[in-house]
């Protein structure tokens, strides 16, 4: 019996249309796969760029011109900025599928940003913390001098400087030597 009269030959060409089919199904996917990753790169291009401005901006950087109290008060700002600037670019996302490929990255450069504003903010409240302990220490001196016929007061101002002197050392590390030699100069 020859096989192409039981349909063997309409079953090969089925079966190679299929195949073809595939091809271009897989191609289509392909390209649809690369669109969603430019996509996504474009947009994370977009924050990168935004959240520098937003960080290192000599006018108005966060990173660039917070110091002291003012990049204390200023900390939960500048996140809900990076966030809102994450999630208005994420608006523009061609598909869903972009959307998730540009969110995994964003994720990541959203999280080293967050985390130099937390290591800034730090490093800073150290400063904050200091300047009000010399700003105090100050006071104190000059307090300590117009009581001068008042020695109980004196001695009070003394401890004041003493405390202000000791949180100083407590934040950069002293130690009890140094701190000795620095209360007694």
């Amino acid at each position: 019996a020859d096989p192409n009269a039981f349909g063997a030959q309409e079953a090969r060409a089925t079966g190679a249309v299929a195949a073809g089919l595939s091809k271009v199904a897989d191609a289509a996917q392909q390209a649809d796969d690369d669109l969603n990753e430019a996509n996504a790169r474009e947009l994370d291009t977009e924050f990168s760029r935004r959240a520098r401005e937003r960080l290192y901006n000599t006018k108005d950087g966060y990173l660039s011109t917070q110091r002291g109290r003012n990049a204390l008060d200023a900390r939960g700002q500048v996140e809900t900025d990076l966030d809102a600037i994450a999630a208005e670019i994420a608006t523009r996302a061609r598909n869903p599928r972009a959307a998730q490929l540009f969110h995994g990255v964003a994720q990541q450069r959203l999280s080293s940003a967050l985390g130099s504003v937390a290591e800034h903010a730090a490093r800073e409240n150290v400063n904050y913390q200091n300047a009000t302990s010399e700003d105090r220490i100050q006071e104190e001196i000059d307090n300590a001098v117009s009581a001068y016929g008042d020695p109980a007061q004196v001695s009070a101002h003394i401890d004041t400087i003493t405390g202000e002197l000791q949180s100083i050392g407590q934040r950069a590390g002293w130690s009890a030597d140094s701190l000795q030699n620095r209360i007694h100069r």
